[in-house]
């Protein structure tokens, strides 16, 4: 008998699943907190916000720009593929680290559009539910491909002496290493194309 109650109760330990999700391309948008992620026979999409207050939606002239560094991450991920749909959730006790150069505009720019390629770790949630790392039914991991693309819009607010950030997103698979668009304070409709180069954490022009 006991040996029948053994089997029993082996059966009835729960299975955590631990997938591994290989991205091919996708964005984390994080001016408004979502994100869609694409692999071999997956799609995820829902919210990630990288913070609090990492990604900052206003800064003075010569503090860098963008969401560099360990953060943490809050959201959920509707994940689906082979048949099956879950989700992933993201407690507020786990990192995503984004390894990028700092990045300083020149000064004098009324407005513009500004691309790095960056680097970001995997990023792993709770399959629903559960809060990371305590999760009670598996989890999913995110890797990502070995380079993203940063990419951050901003307008001068000379009201309150600060560059807004309009848009801002990591988007994969990246691109060739973008120029610098601006718009010259002044010139109304005349753009110019700025090609850029590394100079230590900063760039030149």
């Amino acid at each position: 008998m006991r040996k029948y109650m053994l089997l029993v109760s082996l059966l009835l330990v729960p299975v955590l699943r631990a997938d591994t999700l290989q991205v091919t391309s996708g964005v984390i948008n994080t001016f408004s907190d979502t994100a869609t992620f694409y692999g071999n026979g997956f799609t995820a999409t829902g919210t990630i916000n990288i913070g609090p207050g990492a990604c900052h939606p206003d800064f003075i002239p010569g503090n860098p720009i963008g969401c560099g560094g360990a953060n943490w991450v809050s959201g959920s991920l509707t994940v689906i593929g082979n048949g099956t749909t879950h989700e992933v959730n993201f407690g507020n006790n786990y990192e995503i680290i984004i390894s990028q150069a700092d990045v300083f505009l020149p000064p004098g720019i009324s407005q513009g559009t500004f691309s790095e390629p960056v680097t970001i770790s995997s990023l792993s949630g709770c399959n629903s539910p559960g809060i990371f790392p305590e999760c009670s039914s598996g989890t999913t991991t995110f890797v990502f491909p070995t380079t993203a693309l940063f990419t951050v819009s901003v307008v001068w607010n000379a009201q309150q002496g600060e560059y807004d950030v309009t848009s801002e997103s990591y988007s994969f698979p990246a691109a060739e290493p973008g120029s610098l668009v601006f718009l010259a304070a002044g010139l109304v409709g005349l753009v110019l194309l700025v090609s850029t180069k590394f100079c230590g954490t900063r760039f030149c022009v």
